[in-house]
């Protein structure tokens, strides 16, 4: 003879419980190891010190805010490249920076190069770009292109 015992209110609801807290914990565990993923695959890492932090905006919720960091060094960076567009070799702050591999950042310059060809009258002067200067940007790209284009 088979006796059924029938679970108590209060088991049943620890074994919920349980079984939610495990599920939390499995959770959380999924996401450290996504988090992880992510920093195992950043193509170049940073050593470096927050010079100054500028705050851009805040609400109740959110700050938002811009850090000035000085690179000191670089744990990885394999095939980084970078291309610093500034106003001279002595300036400490960049114009515009464009980063990637070999491949990305030629990509990337063809893309300008193209989108600068493109571009109507109504667009350059929009742009503050002359005719004299949209051909000496071009003849840039075209250099950059080239070393670039050159494995090495």
């Amino acid at each position: 003879m088979v006796t059924r015992r029938r679970l108590q209110p209060g088991t049943l609801l620890l074994c919920l419980l349980l079984s939610i807290v495990a599920a939390t914990q499995l959770r959380a565990a999924n996401m450290r190891n996504f988090i992880e993923a992510v920093r195992r695959k950043a193509a170049v890492v940073y050593v470096g010190s927050v010079r100054e932090v500028h705050e851009l905006s805040r609400n109740k919720f959110d700050i938002k805010a811009r850090a000035v960091v000085t690179v000191s060094a670089i744990a990885r960076g394999p095939g980084a490249m970078v291309l610093v567009f500034a106003d001279s070799f002595e300036s400490n702050i960049p114009k515009y920076l464009l980063q990637g591999s070999r491949e990305e950042l030629l990509e990337r310059v063809k893309g300008l190069r193209d989108s600068l060809k493109r571009m109507s009258d109504d667009e350059l002067k929009r742009n503050e770009i002359g005719e004299e200067d949209r051909q000496v940007q071009l003849a840039l790209y075209e250099k950059l292109d080239g070393y670039l284009g050159v494995a090495k």
